[in-house]
């Protein structure tokens, strides 16, 4: 059934209205699809259905950071890279596409500085359907890959020519290990963003550890984070997951 589902994907990337307009044939072979699918099979961990997601050849976490039963482990796909280059590769163009990043903002410096990232699954499911669309270039062979975790897994189905939910999945995830942080650590980090987004608790937590700071105290966190300094909201939830990294904000669950 896998094969088959991926010989559907090819005949629509090759053949319906949703492929890439201006895409050679070459690109979107099926010959290239194979290669990049083969990869993907052989990175199905064997407890998929407690813990989705791909842990990825060389990653440095193990079974266990992968299987850690934490609250919403179960609903949210992992992929744990073994290097921040590929996950960089990987998650440009959808970075773009969210607006995450500016277009200014090359693909190469992604590259060396991103460690990690988040998206919920709505968020994924309209750029696949741009993608697919020919409104975004060509992906590179990791963002190929990625497409084929998603596709392959069942957390996006095809539906009447257009990409959905495939169930329980609400988030998707990524770490790799950085220059300076562990890929624990921005795992973790890419994981509390998940709870910020999914527990009342947390956020309202986090307002009243705000509020209970010195306003010397808030603008010297405002001025650290200050890359934030046009999202109120979006600086609330990077300090917070901060502090619950920092252990000064306790968080049940994680």
């Amino acid at each position: 059934m896998k094969k088959i589902r991926f010989s559907i994907l090819c005949f629509v990337l090759t053949c319906c209205p949703m492929a890439y307009p201006e895409a050679s044939s070459a690109e979107l072979s099926p010959a290239l699809w194979d290669s990049y699918l083969t990869l993907a099979l052989n990175a199905r961990p064997a407890n998929f259905s407690l813990c989705p997601g791909r842990l990825l050849r060389g990653a440095q976490t193990g079974a266990a950071a992968f299987s850690h039963a934490w609250k919403y482990r179960k609903t949210t796909y992992e992929l744990h890279f073994d290097s921040r280059q590929a996950l960089g590769r990987t998650v440009y163009d959808l970075a773009l596409h969210s607006g995450d990043i500016p277009p200014s903002v090359s693909r190469e410096r992604v590259e060396a500085g991103v460690e990690g990232f988040h998206y919920d699954i709505t968020q994924i499911c309209v750029w696949l359907n741009d993608v697919f669309a020919g409104k975004r270039e060509t992906p590179v062979r990791e963002t190929l890959l990625f497409m084929g975790y998603l596709l392959q897994d069942q957390v996006v189905v095809l539906k009447e020519g257009r990409f959905i939910p495939g169930g329980k999945i609400r988030h998707i995830l990524a770490a790799a290990e950085g220059k300076k942080r562990s890929l624990e650590e921005n795992l973790n980090h890419e994981r509390l963003h998940v709870f910020w987004d999914e527990d009342p608790t947390f956020v309202k937590q986090a307002r009243k550890a705000w509020e209970a700071l010195p306003e010397s105290g808030r603008e010297q966190e405002r001025n650290r984070f200050k890359q934030y300094a046009d999202n109120e909201e979006l600086r609330l939830e990077e300090w917070a997951v901060r502090e619950v990294q920092a252990r000064r904000i306790i968080l049940k669950g994680f």
